[in-house]
């Protein structure tokens, strides 16, 4: 096991973005989203991608625009300017989410009090 990122107050969700070689980390304390770029084993990098509500589990689009869990919902940021797009709201705090259904377009979510099914217009990737 090796250390990579040490100054992260409680790194939580992580993920991947399209070119696999973009690392985003979760630190909900400071509520930040950070993004690194990976070379192999080495990391680079570290700087904020966005600021976020208490960003729990993260994802990225087929678009490649990033997801994350976290208070009202889910929080969806462009992949580009890193703008707000908008919230996927839930009526509790959302800890993680994945992508289902016909065309990777349903959201499913957890959150504090159940589990919970959305429609949206932009496809998940496929884990697989």
């Amino acid at each position: 096991m090796t250390l990579l990122i040490k100054d992260c107050s409680s790194p939580n969700g992580l993920c991947l973005g399209l070119d696999q070689e973009t690392l985003y980390v979760a630190d909900t304390q400071k509520r930040q989203i950070r993004r690194f770029h990976l070379n192999g084993t080495e990391i680079s990098g570290g700087e904020v991608f966005t600021t976020s509500p208490a960003p729990d589990g993260l994802k990225i689009d087929s678009l490649g625009n990033l997801y994350a869990g976290g208070p009202e919902g889910v929080y969806v940021y462009h992949r580009d300017d890193r703008k707000l797009l908008g919230i996927i709201r839930a009526p509790a705090f959302c800890a993680n989410f994945c992508w289902g259904g016909e065309n990777l377009q349903t959201l499913f979510m957890t959150a504090s009090t159940g589990f919970y099914c959305t429609r949206v217009n932009v496809p998940g990737l496929s884990l697989f």
